[in-house]
């Protein structure tokens, strides 16, 4: 997947901070993504770009948005 933009489907503070720690750790728009696997329960999707693996929760998977 590459990432078309990272924003979340709310305008809570909380989410907005989670919109910049993603930033924070190196997700951008045009980067491409690979979706390694989804853990616990499927609640956990485990993400890769570069040399970095990520675990990343529902709420923060759904604030990436691509094709």
């Amino acid at each position: 997947m590459i990432i078309d933009k990272i924003e979340s489907l709310t305008n809570e503070p909380s989410a907005q901070e989670m919109v910049q720690r993603l930033y924070e750790l190196g997700l951008r728009p045009g980067i491409q993504v690979k979706i390694i696997t989804r853990i616990s329960f499927g609640t956990v999707t485990v993400i890769e770009y570069g040399h970095t693996r990520l675990a990343l929760n529902e709420q923060e998977m759904a604030c990436l948005h691509g094709h």
